[in-house]
């Protein structure tokens, strides 16, 4: 499990926008390693009017995918059913 710190610099952001990008940024990173299956402690965001950053603590290291079954045309079916199937 590792630590995950993000620092973005930007231009003088004004004080009702901090708490916005804030909740934005925190949405966003959960619902990316949810999609992701990546597991992690809790994220906590922080912000002044030049910087916002995000901590991210006990982010795994492996996700836990679960496989995908593909399933293509017969083995007897025409050569460019399979090619294609091949192909994607």
């Amino acid at each position: 499990m590792s630590d995950l710190l993000l620092e973005i610099y930007g231009e003088e952001l004004p004080s009702y926008s901090q708490v916005l990008i804030e909740n934005q940024l925190s949405n966003l990173f959960n619902e990316f390693f949810k999609e992701s299956a990546i597991k992690f402690g809790y994220i906590k965001t922080f912000s002044t009017s030049r910087r916002v950053l995000i901590l991210i603590q006990s982010v795994s290291k492996f996700t836990s995918e679960k496989p995908k079954e593909l399933r293509g045309p017969q083995t007897d079916a025409d050569k460019r059913a399979i090619n294609g199937f091949l192909k994607s």
